[in-house]
């Protein structure tokens, strides 16, 4: 919540005023958006329970390891941008 609200005091002083914040679940907002997106950012969680790193797309939560993990993402989208570990190998 801290960092969203500081998202939404600090995007209309940079002049982006086209940008609407939401606090909560990305997933869950996005299951329940009745529209498409012209881009989706995914940047899953690199940490286990316990806080430590993990570098397989299937670690991450979400897992993204295949397109049915990803599906519905995908759904909502023709362009999905995912930020992973710089060691992933995507083979």
């Amino acid at each position: 919540p801290l960092l969203t609200a500081l998202a939404a005091h600090n995007l209309p002083r940079l002049g982006r005023s086209n940008v609407t914040v939401y606090t909560q679940n990305g997933a869950d907002f996005l299951a329940a958006a009745p529209r498409s997106f012209d881009w989706l950012y995914l940047d899953p969680a690199r940490r286990d329970e316990q806080g430590g790193k993990v570098v397989r797309l299937e670690d991450c939560e979400p897992d993204v390891s295949t397109a049915g993990r990803l599906a519905p993402w995908l759904a909502k989208t023709d362009r999905l941008l995912l930020k992973v570990s710089p060691l992933v190998d995507l083979e």
